[in-house]
């Protein structure tokens, strides 16, 4: 048996899939196929949110971490410039 191709064979099985769509993927089996599709979505859906969670978690250590190295720095820069200023200064006795 031939299939008619293009906008014909298009308007044939549009009817074959209205006539018999419920039937088809109203049945039992189909069901059983949506739900355990839909299942698989969600653990998979479940595991992004975990991993976007730990790699978060590790993203605010790194730069929690990063701040306080920074302010750390910072602060001894200024001790080194203050001791240089002091150390500069023609005030001795």
């Amino acid at each position: 048996m031939k299939f008619a191709k293009g906008p014909m064979g298009l308007f044939v099985a549009g009817l074959v899939l209205g006539k018999h769509g419920k039937e088809i993927f109203g049945g039992k089996k189909a069901k059983e196929v949506y739900v355990k599709t839909t299942v698989l979505g969600l653990k998979a859906k479940d595991a992004v949110v975990e991993s976007k969670e730990m790699l978060t978690a590790g993203a605010q250590d790194i730069y929690a971490e990063a701040v306080a190295l920074k302010e750390k720095e910072e602060n001894e820069k200024k001790e080194a410039e203050s001791e240089e200023v002091f150390a500069d200064c023609s005030c001795k006795k």
